[in-house]
């Protein structure tokens, strides 16, 4: 899918890609899944959504970057959230952050 698609924006644009797949992935080893829906589309939609995550992939992402500060602690990364630990718990699960 990455070598068939046209990369307008060049290695930048594959770093962004490849960095938002790594932020999604689950295990080690990032699938077609990871990667940004655009990738597949055909049609003029493909370039408004070219750079913009998804609202679902921003709050897994903000998520994950929260957990990374707060040194993994839960409890520490819903307050910051702003959340109850069971959303929290919640939110990681339907992501599969372990």
């Amino acid at each position: 899918m990455l070598v068939n698609y046209n990369w307008r924006g060049n290695i930048r644009e594959l770093e962004n890609v490849i960095e938002r797949a790594m932020t999604l992935m689950d295990g080690d080893m990032i699938t077609v899944s990871n990667l940004p829906d655009y990738i597949f589309e055909r049609d003029e939609t493909r370039e408004i959504k070219r750079m913009i995550p998804t609202l679902r992939e921003m709050e897994k992402m903000h998520i994950l970057h929260v957990l990374k500060e707060s040194g993994g602690d839960r409890a520490r990364a819903a307050e910051i959230l702003g959340i109850d630990k069971t959303t929290l718990w919640r939110k990681t699960r339907r992501y599969g952050v372990a």
